[in-house]
């Protein structure tokens, strides 16, 4: 059996994205005759813990944990808030307007001593310990191949480490986010062009480096290959985010108690525009008074702080649930009318795309017509592209929707071949033939 060590920051019990898509890869690739070990963090420092995902990593796995001194999440994103610059402060809220970058002097100081301390990111004191330990486990273990879970970037510099010391072990590089062409210029806060030309670099040791090169989409797949021509077409691979098929077993739809519709969103809530919902609040408001009383918003999830103004003061009802646990979010999807998805760039696609797909209710995504969730739905059948290209296109996509549900015409019939084929055994299956892992 290929011995495979994956390397991933997040892992339960830590919560968000990163963390099921590592665990997958832990559950599935033993069922095409690979024998996995997990090297992760101590504590990680996420927004959330969820400790029943501890329940779900195969027993016998060896779960390698390595130090990272870090500051707790809170702490540090208050921290940061306080000396970055504010930016697209009248995207966070409907009130907020642009402030002025009144910086003063001891700001920019501790601005550059974090920039320069956490560059890539604050997870790379973590790398130096979790490089040691990676090639400590390699040298006594003699794995055949090391599949990096990334970001955080900073994990790239582990790749690199680990093919200089022993380059006859196969790197698959698993790049949930283009980091280059897509996290850098749209979600990094810290970004400058001294990040920017770290980032060029280290990417690129990395990529010259990996026997295998993984991305989410098709889209960001080929932006990353068009960077490095001279690397073979076969070492660029797409593996897309998944949904577990053994949480959804129950899952059952149901009726709920409000007079009206329920659009549910489940999933962290960010101040970024690309996936703000505050056009879609916006645009529910600009509906007639009869229909936006009837139509109830439920956010299921973190919400980052400076969202929180855009949720008040609205003319339709929200409603904000909070963190809870997969399973117990997943009871109010069952009562949902529609889910919401909103993701305004077209190369990417939200990893809770694929946890929708699997309820089999009808989605409601703001995305551009033309971008990757638009091409899924299509694929799927699960759901309606709502063009986020300004308040009346989003306004109208709305009613459609209304009238919908109001004629019982809103429910859908999944192509579920497609649908399967984002099931996570499924993806770990295709990932492990393409790098030449199974059997």
């Amino acid at each position: 059996m290929p011995r495979v060590l994956l390397i991933s920051y997040l892992f339960p019990p830590g919560a968000g994205v990163g963390s099921p898509r590592a665990l997958s890869y832990a559950r599935y690739l033993p069922r095409y005759g690979c024998e996995v070990s997990v090297l992760t963090a101590r504590f990680a420092t996420t927004a959330y813990n969820d400790p029943n995902l501890l329940k779900l990593i195969p027993a016998g796995t060896p779960v390698y944990r390595a130090f990272n001194p870090e500051v707790p999440y809170r702490l540090r994103d208050s921290i940061w808030k306080k000396v970055a610059p504010p930016r697209l402060a009248a995207e966070f809220a409907s009130t907020a307007q642009p402030k002025k970058d009144s910086f003063l002097p001891w700001k920019q100081v501790a601005r550059r001593a974090i920039e320069r301390l956490a560059t890539p990111d604050v997870q790379t004191a973590w790398a130096w310990f979790a490089t040691r330990k990676a090639l400590a486990l390699l040298a006594r273990h003699r794995f055949d191949a090391v599949l990096l879970n990334i970001p955080p970037y900073s994990t790239m510099k582990i790749g690199v480490a680990i093919k200089r010391r022993f380059p006859h072990v196969r790197l698959i590089s698993d790049i949930r986010d283009d980091w280059v062409g897509y996290y850098l210029p749209l979600f990094d806060s810290a970004a400058s062009e001294a990040k920017r030309q770290f980032a060029v670099r280290l990417e690129r040791e990395l990529i010259e480096a990996s026997d295998f090169v993984s991305s989410v989409t098709p889209a960001q797949r080929q932006a990353i290959r068009e960077r490095y021509p001279r690397e073979p077409e076969q070492k660029f691979l797409c593996t897309p985010n998944g949904y577990n098929p053994d949480v959804f077993r129950g899952f059952q739809s149901r009726p709920h108690a409000f007079d009206g519709m329920v659009v549910t969103y489940f999933g962290s809530v960010y101040g970024n525009p690309v996936y703000s919902p505050k056009l879609y609040l916006d645009a529910l408001d600009c509906l007639p008074p009869e229909v936006r009383s009837r139509i109830e918003t439920r956010f299921i999830g973190r919400i980052a702080a400076e969202t929180l103004p855009l949720m008040e003061g609205r003319l339709a009802p929200v409603r904000r649930f909070g963190f809870m646990p997969q399973a117990a979010g997943l009871r109010y999807l069952e009562e949902t009318d529609y889910l919401l998805l909103i993701a305004r760039d077209p190369t990417t696609h939200a990893g809770k795309l694929f946890d929708y797909l699997a309820t089999g209710k009808p989605i409601l995504a703001l995305t551009p017509p033309e971008g990757e969730i638009a091409r899924i739905l299509r694929e799927t059948r699960t759901g309606w592209v709502i063009d986020p290209a300004g308040i009346d296109s989003v306004r109208e996509g709305l009613l459609a929707a209304w009238r919908r549900f109001q004629d019982r015409q809103h429910h859908i019939t999944p192509c579920r071949e497609a649908v399967e084929a984002f099931s996570w055994p499924n993806l770990a299956g295709r990932l492990a033939r393409a790098a030449g892992l199974a059997h």
